[in-house]
């Protein structure tokens, strides 16, 4: 548990430049607001539309529904279709197409995940896929999940971002595994084809993550 409030609760954002409104702008939001209390704080209050348009770089925001922790993430590597999300310890969040691939530095974490299926599924309109995650548990051990996977699309609708509202194709998803596990997930998707917000499954470590891309470039 440390280890993944360590990821989320590192709220300072690497450097994305040298002007007064890119990261200077932000610091006051993402520095120490932590520290050592007990819960933490609603910082979705303090990303308001202007200072989140005073960022200096590609920004998204991530809040485990589970507890409430909440961070930002500025881009890292990218491998191909699959883009790298960093904090300034190193640890990560990789997404294709906007679909959670990997995660790194949490502990429990998803080592890799096949979404080639439901990056088809959601781009091409399929009602099925497959997804296979790969997680490393507490005992340092190799888990496999396999899921099979169905698609609803309730239609075009209203989307809330930090950043502001959109309209936006909701597509839901529906996996299941042998082992029993289901998950649920959702996605909007903007007419320019960006994943604007999403609810998606980390793991049985950490559960489910809001993903609000807020900023593009």
């Amino acid at each position: 548990m440390k280890r993944l409030v360590a990821f989320l609760c590192l709220l300072t954002l690497a450097a994305c430049g040298n002007d007064g409104a890119g990261t200077g702008g932000l610091k006051g939001v993402f520095s120490g607001a932590f520290g050592n209390r007990a819960a933490p704080p609603d910082l979705s209050r303090s990303l308001t539309p202007q200072a989140i348009a005073r960022f200096n770089g590609p920004l998204i925001y991530v809040a485990v529904l589970g507890n409430g922790v909440q961070a930002g993430l500025t881009p890292g590597p990218r491998n191909g279709a699959v883009q790298q999300w960093n904090t300034v310890d190193g640890a990560s969040l990789s997404f294709r197409d906007g679909v959670l691939t990997a995660s790194r530095g949490l502990g429990g974490d998803l080592i890799a995940a096949d979404v080639t299926d439901v990056v088809a599924a959601l781009r091409q309109g399929h009602d099925t896929a497959e997804r296979v995650h790969r997680y490393l548990n507490h005992e340092n051990a190799l888990e496999i999940h396999a899921f099979k996977c169905e698609y609803t699309r309730p239609g075009r609708e209203p989307v809330q971002t930090l950043a502001g509202a959109y309209t936006a194709q909701r597509i839901d998803e529906t996996c299941f595994d042998s082992k029993g596990t289901r998950i649920e997930n959702a996605y909007w998707i903007d007419g320019a084809g960006v994943v604007r917000r999403s609810t998606q499954w980390l793991g049985p470590y950490a559960g489910y993550l809001d993903i609000q891309r807020l900023k593009d470039r």
